[in-house]
């Protein structure tokens, strides 16, 4: 209208009011925090693969739980000259049995040092004692020694975490009779109620014949 004073203002886009500087702040720690963790996933992911591509070499380290002791044997033997002459055997030698390799069997001098009855013989004349005898099974054994050393073949004792023990290789496999022989299932605790516990059925050795 004519006599009045036009606004100065009119026509002018408003202006958005700048961010305050707590705003900024919390702008620029989160691209901090986004840059640092792009960072630490690249390395991440370079580390699993250069993990991936050198695969273990040797095993977790551990200890033999229970190794075999030759105190039985070396009662006598410690003093007494052995007789390294393959025969029959008497007592109190009669238990014994050799069904490690092909017959003609081994003889005790094949693992055990005559002269020395709490030693083992390697191979180049090296010995070792009782509780490294696992060395003396991956001779002609490697790969299940290695699976041993690992973890997926024989008995770990005590827990899954912390210090790793398990079982030597004799607290499975008898060393002149390695072979396992078959084992029968237990019998589980009686169910509440019932008459009788189960018991194993064994299978028939020859096979029935159905009645007509």
């Amino acid at each position: 209208m004519e006599g009045q004073r036009a606004d100065p203002d009119f026509g002018v886009p408003p202006q958005r009011p700048s961010p305050s500087r707590g705003v900024k702040t919390l702008y620029a720690s989160i691209l901090l925090f986004n840059a640092a963790l792009l960072v630490t996933l690249f390395f991440a992911a370079a580390n699993m693969h250069q993990a991936r591509a050198q695969p273990f070499t040797s095993p977790p380290p551990f200890t033999v739980a229970n190794p075999p002791g030759p105190d039985k044997c070396a009662s006598c033997h410690g003093w007494r000259q052995a007789d390294l002459a393959p025969r029959t055997l008497k007592k109190p030698h009669d238990t014994l049995m050799f069904t490690h390799w092909p017959q003609p069997g081994p003889w005790c001098d094949h693992c055990h040092k005559p002269t020395e009855p709490r030693r083992l013989i390697l191979h180049h004349d090296q010995t070792v004692d009782f509780k490294d005898a696992h060395l003396l099974c991956g001779q002609c054994h490697g790969a299940k020694v290695r699976d041993w050393q690992f973890g997926a073949h024989g008995k770990r004792i005590g827990n899954w975490q912390g210090p790793r023990k398990i079982q030597p290789c004799s607290a499975c496999h008898n060393p002149h009779q390695p072979k396992t022989r078959p084992l029968v299932p237990s019998s589980p605790p009686a169910q509440p109620g019932t008459i009788r516990p189960w018991k194993p059925v064994t299978p028939p050795t020859q096979p029935q014949t159905r009645q007509p």
